[in-house]
């Protein structure tokens, strides 16, 4: 990344580095979770083994480039309540009951997203 190259000691300068990252990284998980999602429909459609393989490694990118989201984020921001979501959503079933905000609460959501992928086989 270009941005890698500025070096400074400005602590605004440093965190809006830490944004433009983030936004990076974020756009890089996006593309690689949709590649992922329609292998996956593809296999799921067609029965191509190929496209579950497919759909693996593009989510696998994914959980990769969403490591780089917590990593560039954690010096900046400690976890915040999600009082605005309120309970029917903190306790809706999900599999993480999500009480609070951070990027790496939700590494599980994307860790899944494979598992699905993994699991997941043509449609009947």
């Amino acid at each position: 990344m270009i941005i890698q190259k500025i070096k400074t000691d400005n602590p605004t300068l440093k965190h809006e580095i830490s944004d433009i990252k983030t936004w990076a990284y974020l756009g890089l998980y996006f593309s690689e979770k949709l590649k992922g999602g329609t292998a996956l429909q593809y296999f799921r459609m067609a029965g191509e083994a190929g496209k579950q393989k497919e759909s693996i490694e593009h989510l696998e990118l994914a959980l990769s480039y969403w490591e780089k989201v917590v990593e560039t984020n954690r010096p900046y921001f400690d976890d915040i309540p999600l009082l605005h979501l309120g309970d029917r959503y903190n306790n809706g079933g999900d599999k993480r009951p999500l009480t609070r905000f951070s990027w790496a609460n939700l590494t599980g959501e994307v860790r899944n997203d494979i598992e699905i992928a993994k699991n997941s086989g043509p449609t009947p």
